[in-house]
């Protein structure tokens, strides 16, 4: 499959946690350039991929005027996905997200008490249900947050459950240099591995799929752009700090839009923060860490001679050999314990 990321580097208000690069309160002329940078930029895309992402930032402040211009440059897909938070769910945004098949949604919580230290919206169970009805729904939650409890992580859980959303990803929250939790949270120790088997065990129990990491779906309901990702396949990227990966060469836009910008209006190409034409051995470790993420599939054999040839499995199993991490098969590598991941994918490093 081949894939297509946009990135929209706005927002009404920086979350304290989030370390991706965005912009806010920027003048609406700065959305208008950068609408027209990327219809400009959309020329070397494909016109059809599988799956188109468009993330941020908050994509729908790029506005509706915007988002109507750009829509019909965009390439095809089959899966087409957009982030939004709660506060974006509202009449004047539905003819946009009339125009992609899933939402994925920053709920979060829905602990007053966590969202406050998270400053960020409610939304409520009847928009979740309303928005089922048209759309595919993925929910994000966030555990191991200052002040959130066990019973605040298993409410969320279950309420996920109980409104019948498909796709749930649980992410443990991460303080990072230079956002400002940075300053008040850094020496925040949060590790209940009790509570993450916990959730594991509440969601397969009820049908839902631990595909990967930090994402379960029921049948029929991964993200297919994410597998992208995941299976190491193609993926095209535009917009300030956008990483692709096409042809064995990854990249990274630069994370300024200013410079990101002005380079396309004077016919330039933007700047590359990252530029790396990667080696077949380079190729083939990223390729097994990254695919090692799919809990149930793993590093597939017949894949990896495809790919990249019979004595590329040889070379795999070698080093998956001795680390107590790996279930290793004639025909796959697993991780046999999800929570020491990191462990496990040292074998590929």
């Amino acid at each position: 499959m081949t894939g297509f990321y946009l990135h929209v580097p706005f927002c009404h208000e920086r979350c304290p946690f989030c370390d991706y690069y965005s912009v806010s309160h920027m003048p609406p002329k700065w959305s208008d350039r950068y609408t027209d940078a990327i219809i400009k930029q959309l020329d070397g895309v494909p016109k059809e991929v599988d799956t188109l992402y468009a993330g941020g930032g908050t994509p729908l402040c790029l506005g509706v005027s915007n988002w109507k211009r750009l829509v019909s440059y965009l390439p095809k897909a089959r899966e087409r996905t957009i982030e939004l938070n709660p506060e974006d769910i509202k009449p004047e945004n539905m003819p946009v997200l009339e125009n992609f098949t899933r939402l994925s949604i920053g709920v979060q919580s829905f602990s007053d008490n966590v969202l406050s230290v998270l400053k960020r919206s409610k939304v409520g169970f009847s928009t979740l249900l309303d928005l089922k009805t048209q759309w595919q729904i993925s929910v994000d939650l966030l555990i191991g947050v200052p002040r959130q409890t066990r019973e605040d992580v298993k409410r969320d859980i279950l309420s996920v459950v109980a409104l019948g959303i498909p796709h749930i990803s649980v992410y443990p929250l991460e303080i990072h240099e230079g956002t400002p939790f940075w300053s008040v949270y850094k020496d925040w120790d949060w590790d209940d591995a009790d509570l993450m088997l916990e959730i594991e065990q509440f969601l397969t129990e009820r049908g839902y799929e631990h595909y990967e990491i930090s994402n379960y779906a029921r049948p029929g309901y991964q993200c297919l752009h994410n597998k992208i990702y995941w299976h190491d396949e193609d993926y095209y990227a535009l917009g300030p700090s956008a990483a692709g990966y096409v042809g064995g060469v990854r990249y990274k836009w630069i994370s300024n839009i200013r410079h990101y910008i002005e380079s396309i209006e004077q016919n330039k190409e933007p700047p590359y923060e990252e530029y790396e034409e990667m080696s077949l051995v380079d190729q083939l470790s990223e390729y097994a860490i990254m695919n090692l993420r799919l809990l149930q599939e793993g590093i597939r054999r017949q894949d990896v001679e495809n790919r990249f040839g019979p004595s590329a499995w040889d070379t795999l199993v070698k080093q998956a050999n001795g680390n107590t991490f790996l279930s290793v098969s004639d025909s796959s590598i697993k991780v046999s314990n999800w929570l020491f991941f990191n462990r496990a994918a040292e074998s590929f490093v």
